[in-house]
């Protein structure tokens, strides 16, 4: 029982993807539970290759765990803010903003739509993609959640 070597795990995943199944990772999974922190983003991708998203949502969502909201709690009102915001749609701050003041003032809905307004936009805070994801997720709508998930950057 040696640890695996970086070349033999590249391989493996390389080829499992490509000529693998949903179960035959699975029981790799079962096998070395100990290779989850260090590999569980490829378990994501590679499940949601299968088609298998709502099980690549469950281990994405472990390892990316949705944010909060932790803008100082400004008291500015959603309606200025959005009126700034509109004037300048792809500032992310300002954005930022709006959904916190728009989630204080219990507008989920208009919330949730501002936030998966700016996490489709290229090169999207993580924030917003992870916000996104758990939006989508929400709504069972796994499969986007997940490539939304996949669009952050890998953590060390």
């Amino acid at each position: 029982d040696r640890p695996f070597e970086t070349y033999e795990l590249v391989n493996f995943y390389h080829f499992l993807g490509r000529w693998g199944t949903a179960a035959m990772l699975e029981e790799w999974r079962r096998a070395h539970p100990e290779r989850e922190v260090a590999d569980g983003l490829r378990w994501g991708k590679l499940l949601a290759g299968f088609g298998e998203h709502e099980p690549a949502w469950k281990i994405l969502s472990a390892r990316f765990p949705e944010p909060g909201f932790h803008d100082g709690r400004s008291t500015r009102k959603a309606a200025a803010l959005e009126i700034e915001w509109r004037g300048d749609e792809d500032n992310f701050l300002k954005a930022r903003r709006l959904v916190g003041a728009l989630d204080r003032e219990g507008d989920a809905a208009r919330r949730d739509q501002v936030t998966l307004l700016m996490a489709a936009k290229e090169n999207a805070p993580p924030w917003f993609l992870e916000r996104a994801a758990y939006i989508q997720a929400r709504a069972a709508h796994y499969g986007e959640a997940v490539a939304t998930m996949l669009r952050l950057p890998e953590k060390p």
